[in-house]
């Protein structure tokens, strides 16, 4: 019997200059930054969420921005591509808006596919929308539409999705989950001979999948090991709880839980506009803020000139 995944909960970057980041993010992309924290495991990163209104599971694009983050260095295990899913209709205008703003823009099977500042490999699908998620302006983003993996076994990790997950195969290297609509689609591609990437700007450095709650989670650490993988313990992250692992194609995978969510410590209406710290750093406020690079600057930033693909 799978697991009880409802889908994608978020992706995870790293990124250099954290105010370009968050002006493509908000500006380009137009998506609400709906938390700014600190990686827990490196307090002296931000950990910037970007998603929907309310920032809704599923919808989630994070970043840990580091002035110093050196350029990455694709290959396999990876998250290749992570696509966004707008409403029908909306691809041209949205083809204008990413060259108006710099970006080297690709069309391929009907995505528009292009870099963030950093050299992040994304697209722009038009999706099969759930209702529940509500992008900021008509055509905005709505949710994550999905992710595409690098393994070093494809035929491994497609098992893993199957038997663990409960996907469905769909084609060759989709599988879907529920019934396949947007956030809940993830493409396994083989990197066999590709080299081992390194992490920097511009790496995925780890994809979430949903669980409903801790029960479900708890769950999921003891019949994990019997598909072959590691979890880790779980881990607070305060807006959700987490545990990590690599799946059999080596991607690092996270089964992070939907509550408690992002207005825990911040009004819905006011999410994202201060600086907020686990009460385990509180007490550290000052250095950590005085070690931050503010965020600020202009609304909409430079792109990279060429758009990427997986």
């Amino acid at each position: 019997m799978s697991l009880p995944i409802l889908g994608l909960h978020h992706v995870t970057a790293i990124a250099g200059s954290p105010p370009v980041n968050d002006a493509f993010w908000t500006g380009v992309l137009g998506m609400r930054r709906v938390k700014q924290t600190i990686n827990f495991d490196d307090p002296g990163t931000y950990h910037l969420y970007f998603g929907d209104r309310i920032g809704r599971p599923g919808s989630l694009w994070t970043t840990f921005p580091h002035p110093a983050a050196r350029p990455r260095q694709p290959g396999a295990p990876e998250v290749a591509l992570t696509s966004l899913a707008v409403p029908g209709g909306s691809l041209r205008r949205w083809r204008t808006r990413l060259e108006e703003a710099g970006c080297g823009v690709t069309e391929h099977e009907g995505r528009l596919r292009f870099q963030d500042p950093d050299g992040t490999d994304l697209e722009i699908a038009e999706g099969d929308l759930p209702p529940a998620y509500e992008g900021v302006g008509d055509d905005g983003v709505r949710c994550l539409e999905s992710v595409t993996l690098r393994s070093l076994r494809p035929d491994a990790t497609g098992r893993f999705l199957t038997e663990a997950f409960g996907f469905t195969r769909q084609s060759d290297d989709l599988y879907v989950c529920g019934d396949g609509a947007a956030s809940r689609r993830v493409r396994a591609l083989g990197g066999a001979g590709v080299a081992h990437p390194r992490l920097g700007a511009g790496s995925v450095h780890h994809v979430a999948f949903r669980l409903a709650d801790d029960e479900t989670q708890a769950e999921a650490l003891q019949r994990l090991p019997g598909f072959g993988v590691r979890p880790t313990p779980v881990q607070d992250r305060q807006y959700f709880h987490s545990i990590y692992f690599r799946e059999p194609g080596g991607v690092l995978f996270e089964l992070a839980t939907d509550a408690p969510g992002f207005a825990t410590d911040e009004d819905a209406g006011a999410l994202g506009q201060k600086l907020q710290l686990p009460p385990w750093l509180e007490p550290q406020r000052a250095r950590i803020e005085a070690d931050l690079v503010p965020l600020g600057g202009t609304d909409r930033a430079p792109a990279r000139s060429q758009g990427g693909a997986a």
